[in-house]
């Protein structure tokens, strides 16, 4: 394990912890209400009813709406596996602790709440200009961390 000596660094694992607590803020109320389970069908239809990506609507309509109680129950624990990941990691390094385990969890972490942001996205893109750029700016910043955590990735095993 080495110290994280960069302040830049510090502010990207503070950044990473902001959108791991949104991440678990957007999960809970999912998990105390079975309201999300028992509406995902109708909030997936309307996703697909004026969407313009020709390939993304076929996506929902053939795939999603069928599978809706799949779809909402993937959502929900990738919100808070992606959350607690983001979270944890982000905390670990803060402590000036690094180590190829916990960059990959990050990484893990990352990954999937960039899939929903990127799904999410693509569905409710059209409904609004804020569904637009937030998801857009949470996808950027998480493809830079990402980044960022690739980097801390090769830069443990050069010192090795």
């Amino acid at each position: 394990m080495s110290k994280i000596e960069n302040p830049e660094n510090r502010y990207l694992n503070l950044l990473q912890f902001i959108l791991g607590i949104l991440w678990l803020k957007s999960c809970y109320g999912k998990f105390i209400s079975n309201d999300f389970i028992d509406n995902i069908a109708k909030t997936l239809i309307f996703f697909s009813s004026k969407n313009p990506v020709g390939w993304y609507k076929a996506f929902l309509v053939n795939t999603a709406i069928p599978y809706a109680h799949l779809f909402a129950e993937l959502s929900r624990w990738g919100e808070l596996t992606g959350g607690v990941l983001l979270v944890l990691t982000s905390v670990y390094s803060l402590y000036n602790y690094q180590s190829t385990i916990s960059s990959l969890l990050a990484v893990i972490g990352l990954l999937i709440v960039m899939n929903l942001n990127f799904n999410f996205g693509l569905a409710s893109y059209w409904t609004s200009p804020a569904n637009e750029t937030l998801n857009l700016l949470m996808f950027l910043v998480e493809l830079i961390i990402l980044i960022y955590q690739f980097k801390r990735i090769l830069s443990i095993h050069s010192h090795d």
